[in-house]
């Protein structure tokens, strides 16, 4: 990868970026190999990145959003304890039709509770708007580490966390969100979820609506809000802190040991697949602003956005 600094970022950044992407955390290994998170992504974008790597130009502005992450990360880890360890690397082999693959991931933090119980957690960050949307690609990486560590502590009671940090978060959000509550009627855009404008009184909300556009009438209507539920509601759309941890299902041994070793069969058979619609996310988010290769893509190419 050809990697550029059109926007002049300062040296010691695009430095760090650029070793970043140069590392190799797990080492060479005689096997072949996959990380977690390459494993459960689609094969192509991997597989043209490998033979398009002298080609493939991108500017290290790209990379902010990873970096911003890293650097987290990094303010995340204390020192290992007896108690708590922070990136913890694990690795299993997997056999898939007699040939071993193996399978590596770093945990972001691991504890030990009583004699029994082990947390995982993972650190992410995420804007307010997101939070709300699963995201199973997230479950299944915790999943897999819980299930790489079943061989180091056989006999643990598994408990699988992320940790959301919301980048643009602040207590100003919810006090004026609150504040917004305590009004009795509101003119609300028709299937959405939050209120365009608030008022005391009816008189005053139907005042308001009279001004507005035949058009933005037609979108939009007049009710009362309940002032309890709409405050529970505005609590739930508005975390009372920008961290925000949630707890992820454990998933059976089994399903998860199927699922690998099917992911596993989908990189070795079809690494010239094209990406499958759950892979390009929504409205094919993924190809449009997150494909490095996509120049190099048969399907991005057919639907226009390498130009």
């Amino acid at each position: 990868m050809i990697l550029t600094n059109l926007h002049n970022l300062p040296e010691a950044i695009y430095d760090r970026i650029k070793a970043d992407l140069d590392a190799n955390p797990y080492g060479e290994s005689k096997l072949k190999s996959f990380r977690t998170t390459q494993l459960i992504g689609p094969p192509l974008p991997h597989t043209l990145s490998k033979k398009h790597d002298k080609e493939i130009v991108v500017d290290a502005t790209d990379f902010m959003a990873l970096i911003f992450g890293t650097v987290l990360h990094e303010l995340c880890e204390g020192p290992d304890t007896d108690d708590k360890m922070h990136e913890m690397s694990v690795s299993k082999i997997f056999t898939v039709d007699g040939v071993d693959y193996k399978l590596n991931g770093t945990i972001d933090e691991t504890e030990f509770k009583g004699d029994e119980d082990v947390l995982v957690t993972d650190n992410k960050t995420c804007l307010l708007r997101n939070l709300g949307y699963d995201k199973p690609e997230y479950n299944m990486q915790l999943n897999i580490y819980a299930h790489m560590l079943r061989e180091r502590f056989p006999d643990a009671k598994f408990k699988l966390f992320i940790r959301y940090f919301i980048k643009d978060l602040t207590s100003g959000d919810l006090r004026k969100a609150l504040e917004r509550a305590q009004d009795d009627f509101a003119i609300w855009g028709k299937g959405n979820k939050t209120a365009t404008k608030c008022f005391d009184t009816y008189e005053a909300a139907q005042a308001h609506f009279t001004t507005m556009t035949a058009k933005m009438q037609a979108k939009c209507e007049i009710i009362p809000r309940n002032k309890a539920g709409q405050r529970a509601a505005i609590r739930r759309e508005f975390p009372e802190s920008p961290i925000h941890i949630k707890e992820i299902p454990l998933m059976p041994a089994e399903e998860v040991e199927a699922f690998i070793k099917e992911r596993i069969k989908v990189h070795i058979d079809s690494p010239n697949e094209i990406c499958r619609p759950e892979d390009r996310w929504n409205n094919d988010i993924r190809c449009k602003s997150f494909c490095r290769p996509m120049k190099f893509c048969k399907y991005a190419q057919k639907m226009g956005y390498d130009k």
